[in-house]
């Protein structure tokens, strides 16, 4: 009773900033019997299923320096597995490796495959567990089907090994949705623009253009799937991969993707990560994709320059000297003709012009 009293209290929002650590100095009563009241405490947030609940059991694990953690590791699958990161952090510091391995694998055999926080604990287990490292990888994306977690697989070199395990995860996956009260039990599911990413860096070019050419409007484009779209071909199209414009628009995308580090990768840096990836896959009908791209392109520059959208005349101007970038990369023609053709074509708009310079000498730059 005393503990679902005090966890009411906690659910009130005047408490949202009390930790409970702060909770035992409120009052002027000796507390009593905290053994038997942790005991119970624990078991009542253990059962609870919300994010509330998960604080609460964190602060109370720390509170007592995880004393008697290993006898709730199986209870802590059910509602709240995210407690599995914050031991392990706490033994990382403690410099308890072999316990990490030990109760991190243990915590895997009672967590459900598709849950997305089971990705977190995987790759936490695959930097302290290297004999391990390929099963942990290939079960990350069972649990969590993001891009990341494929480039990290190819990266590593275990793709052609598991190609049809992946392709059936991601068809079993796609259209998913999570509606759970509490974020740690989130399932792994494949949106409608995560499966067109996957399918393209899956080397599925052609399904990936197909989903392209649906694209009618050619403004508000900021952070859409059209826009992330447009320059993942100016990437995969593009062979200048030493210039500074280069890896400005590939952070920009990995950005978008969520791949936020080089974290069990093989290689260090986003460049070598993406061209490792780009030889795996053979891109055919270039012609028809440049067309398109160029196309698409110049009706975006169009949409900007001509609608007077200045706030957005940055945006058209990085498009123009990408595309130079690939057009010369390509034979077509040369960057500097590509650029030259519309400094003339907007040759009053010195806005843009001036944008048009900026991404220019970021492409001349090199890295």
């Amino acid at each position: 009773m005393r503990a679902k009293n005090i966890y009411d209290y906690f659910k009130n929002e005047n408490f949202k900033d009390v930790s409970v650590e702060d909770s035992f100095k409120l009052g002027t009563e000796i507390l009593t019997e905290l053994d038997d009241f942790f005991t119970s405490w624990i078991n009542l947030l253990i059962d609870k299923q919300d994010d509330i609940s998960y604080r609460l059991l964190k602060e109370t694990l720390f509170y007592n320096n995880f004393n008697n953690y290993e006898k709730y590791i199986k209870d802590f699958a059910v509602n709240h597995p995210k407690i599995y990161l914050d031991i392990f952090d706490y033994l990382v510091k403690e410099e308890r490796i072999d316990e990490v391995i030990r109760i991190g694998n243990l915590a895997l055999s009672y967590l459900d495959k598709e849950l997305t926080i089971r990705n977190d604990i995987l790759l936490f287990m695959a930097k302290y567990d290297s004999s391990n490292k390929e099963k942990y990888i290939i079960e990350s994306f069972e649990s969590n089907s993001t891009v990341a977690n494929l480039l990290r697989i190819i990266n590593n070199g275990y793709y052609l090994k598991y190609k049809e395990k992946i392709n059936k995860i991601i068809s079993s996956n796609k259209g998913n949705t999570n509606s759970n009260k509490s974020s740690e039990l989130n399932k792994n599911y494949v949106d409608k623009d995560t499966y067109s990413y996957l399918q393209f860096f899956l080397g599925n070019f052609e399904e990936f253009y197909n989903v392209c050419l649906s694209n009618k409007n050619y403004l508000g484009w900021s952070y859409s799937f059209i826009e992330t779209a447009v320059y993942l071909w100016i990437l995969v199209l593009n062979n200048n991969i030493s210039s500074g414009l280069f890896l400005n628009v590939l952070e920009d995308v990995f950005s978008r993707l969520k791949i936020k580090d080089n974290t069990l990768f093989l290689d260090d840096n986003y460049s070598l990560i993406f061209n490792k990836w780009k030889d795996n896959f053979e891109l055919l009908d270039k012609d028809k994709y440049l067309t398109w791209l160029e196309e698409v392109i110049d009706k975006r520059i169009t949409a900007i320059v001509e609608g007077n959208h200045r706030k957005s005349y940055y945006k058209a101007a990085k498009l123009v000297v990408s595309l130079g970038e690939v057009m010369e990369a390509n034979g077509i023609t040369t960057k500097e003709s590509f650029i030259e053709k519309y400094r003339e074509k907007y040759s009053r708009r010195t806005a843009f012009k001036s944008e048009l310079n900026k991404y220019k000498n970021l492409s001349d730059s090199l890295i």
